[in-house]
């Protein structure tokens, strides 16, 4: 199979790594916004961005009881999802808060039946290369 024919059969998608229990918690549709320092890019709003589980856990609970915390944080080793894209979220339009941060809205989660594992995160939105599936 020649270069071409290979490129037009890998899917590039916008990939935003979260630490457990959070991503969890995203894309099962339990947690309604996602923190951050800074604010998301016009482009990517309204439109689909894949959820990576980190390798680490959150330091601390935000936003969520500890028992909704520490139930996801189970779920997510018994699973053992960490290192892998679990699901993907559409977020709306961004809204900064007193202190700073911004607070991006969930309009749309998805959780993945079968994550796609064994993908090292990266800071900020960033690109995943994946090869479609001929079906």
């Amino acid at each position: 199979m020649d270069e071409n024919a290979l490129k037009k059969n890998i899917i590039m998608s916008k990939v935003l790594t979260v630490r457990q229990p959070y991503a969890l918690m995203l894309v099962s549709g339990q947690k309604y916004h996602e923190f951050r320092s800074w604010s998301l890019p016009i482009w990517h709003r309204q439109s689909t961005i894949l959820i990576h589980a980190a390798a680490k856990d959150a330091d601390s609970i935000i936003g969520c009881s500890s028992v909704e915390f520490e139930d996801n944080l189970k779920l997510a080793k018994e699973d053992n999802l960490y290192n892998a894209i679990i699901g993907e979220v559409v977020f709306g339009e961004p809204r900064k808060m007193k202190d700073g941060r911004y607070a991006w809205p969930v309009l749309k989660a998805e959780k993945y039946k079968d994550p796609i594992r064994n993908v090292k995160g990266k800071l900020s939105i960033w690109n995943f290369e994946q090869q479609q599936s001929n079906q």
